[in-house]
């Protein structure tokens, strides 16, 4: 089993760990959950707002509990698409992690089929980002594949790196792709292995661990060729064995993992 994904694994089990503690403490009528100074019928009245039940201020079923307890001071998410691809890609995503409490953004990258520079697209998210988050405003920033080399751009070159708390990406040519090679688009071009675009950045990637950067991959990608090039020498590289690219956005273990990544403390 690689590395990565038994790495993976413990963080599941861990989740729950966790989980079944805070059942063990329900059901042994503990409060299990509380907000420092917050009086039990203020909590009561709150968690009435977000739709749970409360039985003289413990929340109930336990499992309520728990999902409030996920949904309390969990950052906004930015999902970037990639080549070819719409906003529309991260439906299942996107449902899946609000869920979990968070306020997820999608946007589209306008041309999505490589006509120009990454650079330039990066852009796009930089505006998007100061028209719909406040100045100090912290998010966590996840991109598939080209969407992952647009971020970081962002994230290494026009200031991203004061913003993103938490950056992920999946399936992403961090050491560029041979099939770039196959069209000879601005965008497409600047993914090619040893392109003076890539070189740049992984100049200074390290930079990257200032936002506790995870890169997702499979092995058997063959968009990504040879697919070890998502593997960046900074923060954690895991493997999630999907049969295919573009089926990693939507595969199971992938989106258990970026929540639970993206629900770390910072």
């Amino acid at each position: 089993m690689p590395v990565g994904m038994a790495r993976t694994d413990s963080i599941l089990s861990r989740r729950d760990w966790r989980r079944s503690a805070l059942v063990s403490r329900a059901r042994n009528g503990s409060n299990g959950w509380a907000v420092a100074g917050t009086p039990q019928p203020a909590i009561a009245r709150a968690t009435a707002r977000m739709g749970f039940e409360g039985v003289g201020g413990i929340l109930s079923p336990a499992t309520d509990m728990f999902k409030l307890e996920r949904m309390v001071g969990r950052i906004p998410i930015v999902l970037i698409h990639g080549l070819g691809d719409t906003a529309r890609l991260f439906r299942r995503m996107a449902a899946h992690l609000e869920q979990t409490g968070h306020k997820v953004h999608c946007l589209d990258l306008v041309p999505n089929n490589g006509d120009t520079g990454l650079d330039d697209l990066a852009l796009q998210i930089k505006d998007y980002v100061a028209e719909q988050f406040g100045p100090e405003e912290k998010f966590a920033l996840v991109g598939f594949s080209m969407g992952g080399i647009v971020s970081r751009f962002y994230v290494q070159r026009l200031g991203g790196i004061e913003r993103v708390l938490r950056f992920v990406t999946i399936s992403a040519p961090h050491r560029g792709t041979w099939t770039a090679w196959l069209r000879a688009n601005p965008g497409i071009r600047q993914m090619r292995p040893g392109s003076s675009f890539l070189r740049d950045l992984n100049d200074d990637c390290s930079v990257l661990e200032r936002t506790g950067f995870v890169s997702i991959w499979t092995r058997f990608d063959l968009m990504i060729v040879p697919a070890q090039s998502s593997i960046l020498p900074t923060g954690r590289s895991i493997h999630v064995g999907a049969i295919a690219h573009p089926l990693m956005v939507n595969d199971r273990r992938v989106l258990r993992l970026v929540a639970k990544l993206l629900s770390e403390a910072p």
